[in-house]
C-alpha cells in the first residue's frame, strides 16, 4: 500500500519510494505520529490555505467499511494528518481522485466526492455510541468543482441553526484535491473548549467517492437527486458491529480516541 508522506505543492501527495521524498525545502522538523492514538501539538496556529502545516507526515486512510456492493475504485486513495492547538483540532486530508464529481447544489454534499470529518471534544460520550449534542459533530466538505477554484462548501450534522463551518478549504490539485480544516469550540456547538496535554478527543474520517455515470451509483435511499455516488470508506469503523451501523456518522464507537501530546 502507498505510504502518504508529504504534501507537495503542485501535486496531491508524495509517495515514499526507495529514494524517499526528501525535505522539499522544509527547515522545521518532520512531525509524525499515529494520529489515531496520539495527536501532536502544532507549535503555532495553522493557516487554512490548502497546504499542510508544520511538516506533518500524512498516513494512509485505510479502505475500511466500504459501504456499497459496487467495488471501490482502485485509483481513489487518501492520506491524512491530525494535530491540535489549545483552541481546537487541526485536520489535513489529501485525496487522490482523478475524476472529481462533487454533489449538485440541490443535494447534500455527501452525494458526491467529499471528505467527512468527525470530531468530539473529549472522546467520552454520555450514551455509548451516540453523539453528544453539543460536543460531537460530523462535517462534510465537498470536493472542488473544477481544477482551478478552491471550495468552502461544507455542511454539519447535527445542524446548528444557521451556522456554517468557516475554517475549512478544499483545494484542487492535479489528480485530486486537498481538504484543510480547523475545528474550534463553536464548530462543536459548545461555548468553551481548551484542549490540553493529556486530554483525549474523538476523531474519524470518511472519503466519499462518486462516479461520472449518472444513475450508476448509490442514491442513498432517494436522498440524492442524481445517484452518481459510488460509496465511501473510513479511517475507522466499529469492528463489533456489522453493516452500516458500524460507521462514524451513526456510531461514535468507531471514532479514534487519541491522547493530546506535546510537540513531536
Amino acid at each position: 500500500m502507498t505510504r502518504f508522506h508529504r504534501f507537495v505543492p503542485g501535486a496531491v501527495l508524495c509517495a515514499v519510494t526507495a529514494g524517499g521524498c526528501g525535505r522539499i525545502g522544509f527547515d522545521e522538523p518532520i512531525i509524525d505520529a499515529d494520529y489515531c492514538t496520539r495527536l501532536p501539538l502544532l507549535p503555532t496556529a495553522p493557516v487554512i490555505d490548502g497546504e499542510p502545516d508544520h511538516n506533518l507526515v500524512l498516513h494512509d486512510v485505510p479502505l475500511a467499511g466500504w459501504d456499497t456492493a459496487v467495488p471501490p475504485r482502485s485509483d481513489t486513495t487518501a492520506g491524512f494528518a491530525f494535530a491540535w492547538r489549545p483552541d481546537g483540532i487541526y485536520l489535513f486530508i489529501a485525496v487522490q481522485d482523478p475524476e472529481r464529481f462533487p454533489a449538485f447544489s440541490a443535494d447534500p454534499a455527501y452525494c458526491g466526492d467529499a471528505v467527512e470529518i468527525f470530531v468530539d471534544s473529549d472522546g467520552a460520550y454520555a450514551v455509548t455510541g451516540a453523539y453528544d449534542d453539543p460536543g460531537t459533530r460530523q462535517f462534510v466538505i465537498a470536493a472542488p468543482g473544477d481544477d482551478q477554484t478552491p471550495s468552502t462548501r461544507s455542511e454539519t450534522f447535527p445542524t446548528v441553526g444557521g451556522w456554517s463551518f468557516s475554517k475549512v478549504i478544499a483545494v484542487p490539485r492535479p489528480g485530486g484535491y486537498a481538504v484543510e480544516a480547523f475545528v474550534a469550540a463553536e464548530d462543536l456547538g459548545i461555548t468553551a473548549w481548551t484542549p490540553t496535554i493529556g486530554a483525549h478527543v474523538g476523531v474519524d474520517l470518511s472519503i466519499d467517492v462518486s462516479t461520472p455515470t449518472e444513475g450508476s451509483g448509490d442514491n442513498l435511499q432517494g436522498v440524492c437527486t442524481v445517484p452518481n455516488r459510488l460509496g465511501q470508506f473510513f479511517l475507522r469503523v466499529d469492528p463489533a458491529i456489522p453493516g452500516w451501523m458500524n460507521a462514524p456518522y451513526v456510531n461514535t464507537a468507531a471514532f479514534c480516541n487519541p491522547i493530546l501530546a506535546g510537540v513531536e
